[in-house]
């Protein structure tokens, strides 16, 4: 089945579509199998490392301009679990489950509705505000987790970098709700972009613990030579200096930023994973 909806105020591409499987093996640590309910992302972060999977997607338009709804996940995904003992999830690796359409398709929470009760530990991971329309399955859950992504604090680099993802404030606003609910927040701070996420990070380090996320994770852009045709034009539209430096990298400049970093959560007693 494929029923396809185009938006002419956007541009995006909508399509229904079903799977035979939700449940993939993970290979990302702590987490046993990834759960995607969605193929494509309108957020259309510069940045993003998922763009491989347009090759996968039987789509010509660029990524970040489609989504594919897989509408029968829910019933696929009951079908699956009859042989699955307790696991560890993860939600999503390559999709985001809260993205606009997740507004009227409920794929995300019909998903959710399935897990609550079931003994699985799962982790969700977004950059959209969306997530707190479900807390009170959340809630529910044994062992449930919800991290954002927040690569900057500045809005003006966030609007060219993330142009349809929610805003940095809608963000933290969210990570604060979640953590007032009882549930365990964190922050991928993932990549971190050179010299747009240094910009004013102890700022952005204090919102981020005022909404009460005590755990952050980074990671560098060590796939920069895999997005720079798409990266680069947006820092531009952001700051000229920013795209010109950002090909010429210092040595260390990745661990300049996470001592930043660390030095604040020793302070105010945050856990810091660093990835590279």
């Amino acid at each position: 089945m494929k029923t396809i909806h185009d938006d002419a105020l956007t541009g995006i591409r909508q399509r229904e579509i079903t799977c035979r499987t939700i449940l993939s093996p993970s290979g990302i640590p702590g987490a046993d199998y990834s759960i995607n309910p969605y193929i494509g992302c309108v957020h259309a972060c510069a940045y993003c490392y998922a763009h491989y999977m347009q090759r996968y997607s039987g789509h010509d338009e660029p990524w970040g301009s489609f989504v594919d709804l897989k509408v029968n996940a829910p019933q696929v995904l009951i079908r699956q679990l009859r042989r699955v003992p307790p696991a560890s999830l993860f939600m999503s690796s390559v999709t985001d489950p809260y993205q606009p359409p997740e507004q009227r398709s409920r794929i995300t929470r019909r998903i959710l509705e399935i897990l609550a009760p079931l003994p699985h530990s799962l982790s969700i991971h977004t950059k959209s505000s969306l997530v707190e329309r479900d807390i009170c399955i959340l809630r529910e859950f044994r062992d449930v987790s919800v991290t954002f992504t927040i690569v900057t604090g500045d809005e003006d680099a966030a609007r060219c970098i993330e142009p349809r993802a929610p805003t940095v404030a809608e963000r933290l606003r969210a990570l604060e709700q979640l953590s007032r609910a009882g549930i365990a927040t964190s922050v991928f701070i993932g990549p971190i972009i050179p010299f747009v996420t240094e910009r004013n990070i102890e700022r952005l380090l204090g919102r981020i613990s005022g909404a009460g996320v005590r755990r952050l994770m980074l990671d560098d852009l060590h796939y920069f030579s895999r997005i720079r045709k798409r990266l680069l034009p947006a820092l531009y539209a952001y700051d000229g200096d920013v795209a010109r430096r950002v090909t010429r990298i210092p040595e260390n400049y990745y661990q300049h930023v996470a001592h930043i970093i660390l030095k604040f959560c020793r302070t105010h007693g945050m856990q810091c994973v660093t990835l590279f």
